[in-house]
């Protein structure tokens, strides 16, 4: 959307939604993870990372309009669900990148110890 063709209040329903939608994904990452593939886990956390570009173009635009006369939004409960959703996403993405480098840690090793197999069979 362009910066002209869209309001504060637009950007933040926008934002909210972008928001609620990466926190899904984030949550049915985290329920799936144990099950998951090594494909289906890159693949789901390039799916997530694009939705998380995508909000972060939508926050430059938002960060533009803000300035432009955002005064008093802080207040507004749109803003404050937004700012709480942000903060639910940055939460879950540390504790989801915790787990998912300890997965990948045992993958790798997992890996290491298959090569050395077929090499000692060799």
């Amino acid at each position: 959307m362009q910066l002209d063709s869209m309001s504060v209040r637009e950007g933040l329903e926008i934002s909210v939604r972008q928001y609620q939608a990466i926190l899904q994904e984030m949550e049915k990452l985290e329920a799936d993870l144990a099950s998951l593939s090594g494909e289906q886990l890159i693949a789901l956390t390039q799916s997530m990372s694009s939705r998380q570009d995508e909000a972060a173009e939508n926050d430059r635009l938002l960060a533009e309009l803000f300035r432009d006369g955002g005064e008093g939004l802080t207040e507004d409960p749109l803003f404050r669900r937004r700012v709480d959703l942000m903060q639910q996403v940055q939460e879950r993405n540390r504790l989801l990148s915790q787990k998912i480098r300890g997965i990948m840690s045992v993958l790798s090793s997992e890996l290491g110890q298959i090569r050395s197999g077929r090499t000692a069979m060799a």
